[in-house]
């Protein structure tokens, strides 16, 4: 039988326990004790279980949300639908009012032309991109209408 820490909780849920049972089934206390300990002691694999179970779905929840939040460099058709999820995630769908076929399409279209260039698949469309470093230092510039309407190419 699993031992249990005896703390004031424990002591008090135990002896209700014990009253519980004992009046329950008419038990003296000697027996109302043992099937008393009995169900505490199932209780505390349940919780146990419970905790274990807590703590695989967890990491799994940890596990797809590193998915989500991680860049797909290699293979765009994943690396798209990981994105959608990840959007859909963080932002909700008034965010994306007002945007019409033509501009998810050309996006996509524009993307997975980026997407083959950075990979090397197909360098036919150059789209003007240097290396990601060079990206990233430019992200953290501020926008200003001038480079908002370079960035957007009239779209």
């Amino acid at each position: 039988m699993t031992r249990v820490p005896l703390n004031l909780d424990t002591f008090h849920a135990s002896r209700l326990m014990i009253e519980t049972v004992q009046q329950a089934f008419a038990y003296p206390e000697r027996l109302a004790r043992i099937d008393a300990a009995a169900m505490l002691g199932s209780v505390l694999l349940t919780l146990r279980s419970l905790h274990a179970l807590n703590n695989q779905l967890v990491d799994e929840v940890r596990h797809l949300e590193s998915l989500l939040d991680a860049p797909e460099r290699h293979n765009f058709a994943r690396g798209a639908v990981l994105e959608a999820a990840h959007q859909r995630q963080r932002r909700s769908s008034s965010h994306d009012s007002g945007k019409t076929r033509h501009h998810t399409i050309s996006t996509a279209a524009a993307l997975n032309n980026w997407h083959a260039h950075l990979t090397d698949t197909n360098t036919g469309m150059h789209p003007g991109l240097g290396s990601d470093e060079g990206r990233l230092a430019n992200e953290s510039e501020p926008r200003t209408e001038t480079n908002e309407q370079e960035s957007s190419h009239g779209h």
